[in-house]
Order: C-alpha cells, then sequence, then structure tokens
C-alpha cells in the first residue's frame, strides 16, 4: 500500500511539474510577423479565428492555399460582426504575414537556422543591450538593420536615404530571412528585460 501511494506521489509531482512549465497561452503568430504598432487585441483576434490554417501550414500546406482559407474565414468573421471591431484589411494583414513566415520557415528552416546564427553574432551587443534596458527595441531594430546592409555592401550609408526620393534608395539586396530573425532575436530580449523588470 505505502508501495502504491509512493507511486501515486511521485505520478502526481511529475504531472504538476510538468503543466507549470507549459506556457499558458501558446502563441501562433510569431511577434516578429506582427506588422508594426498593432494591437495585441487585434492579434488575438486574428489568431483565434486562423490557428487551426496556422498549424496546417507548419505541416505543409500551401501559402495561396492557407490564404485563400484564412481570407474566407476573416471575411465571414468581419460579416458576421465577430472581429471587435478590427477591420477586415488589418485582421488579413496579420494573417498573410505570419502565413508567410511559416511557410517560409517549413520550405527553407535550415535557411533561417543559419542567417539566425549570423545576426546573433552580427547584433549581439545589440541583444544585451535591448536585454539590459539600455536600447530600445526600435533603436537596436533600426541599427542591426544598418549592419545587416553593411555585411552586404561595407559602402552602405543610411543617411543617403535622408536627402533622396525613395524611387532613387541604393539599397543591398538581402534575404528577409535576416531581417525577420533579427526582429525575434531583439523581441525575445525585450521580452526578458520587461520580465527582470516585472520582477523587481
Amino acid at each position: 500500500m505505502k508501495k502504491l501511494r509512493r507511486h501515486v506521489i511521485l505520478i502526481l509531482i511529475t504531472a504538476m511539474t510538468v503543466f507549470s512549465v507549459m506556457p499558458v497561452h501558446a502563441e501562433l503568430i510569431p511577434r516578429e510577423s506582427i506588422p508594426e504598432n498593432t494591437p495585441q487585441e487585434a492579434v488575438d483576434t486574428a489568431e483565434s479565428f486562423i490557428k487551426d490554417t496556422l498549424i496546417k501550414v507548419q505541416n505543409g500546406l500551401g501559402y495561396a492555399d492557407a490564404r485563400a482559407e484564412t481570407n474566407k474565414i476573416l471575411f465571414n468573421a468581419f460579416l458576421s460582426n465577430q472581429t471587435n471591431g478590427y477591420s477586415y484589411g488589418l485582421l488579413t494583414i496579420i494573417a498573410n504575414n505570419a502565413l508567410f513566415e511559416y511557410r517560409d520557415l517549413y520550405l527553407r528552416s535550415d535557411y533561417y537556422a543559419a542567417a539566425e546564427e549570423q545576426v546573433k553574432v552580427l547584433i549581439s551587443d545589440l541583444i544585451t543591450s535591448v536585454e539590459t534596458g539600455v536600447l530600445s527595441y526600435e533603436k537596436a531594430k533600426e541599427e542591426a538593420y544598418t549592419r545587416i546592409y553593411k555585411s552586404v555592401d561595407p559602402s552602405y550609408d543610411p543617411s543617403e536615404k535622408e536627402f533622396v526620393d525613395f524611387c532613387y534608395w541604393d539599397i543591398p539586396s538581402v534575404d528577409s530571412a535576416y531581417f525577420n530573425r533579427a526582429r525575434k532575436l531583439l523581441l525575445i530580449a525585450e521580452e526578458k528585460y520587461k520580465n527582470t523588470v516585472c520582477a523587481i
């Protein structure tokens, strides 16, 4: 009887440990894909409607099929007044960005992993500065983008953009995966800083 009780207690402790480390709300929409200045409630609203499609894309569903599916879901939700006041346009942008990232990650997972390692080395000091609150996410992101461009073309000068019309900007060609990974790493750093501040 005592042996059975010990086994039951051990199982309960293991189960409680597992559930205590599980996230309360597993975010499906990657934060780095969310358009700037988008309210979190709009992201949550979009996610509640498209989460099943996002999982399908992670398992191989094509971008065009997924986009058609989510557009229909969000349009019907908007017509039924179920989108918490957020427009169909905003919700589809959130959805399309997330779908594109998941599809690209599915097709080029090794490329993204390599890009993340390269970016991590390139902006390691910026990550630390955001983690410690020395630099804001926005400032760090701007500097990270400049460094990524300069890694391709050392002569790149972002200040030239201030005096030249957009159509004449001379910007090096860089795969979007590098900027995506930079945003991801800096957002993680920002979250660490916020958690540290909240814990104090």
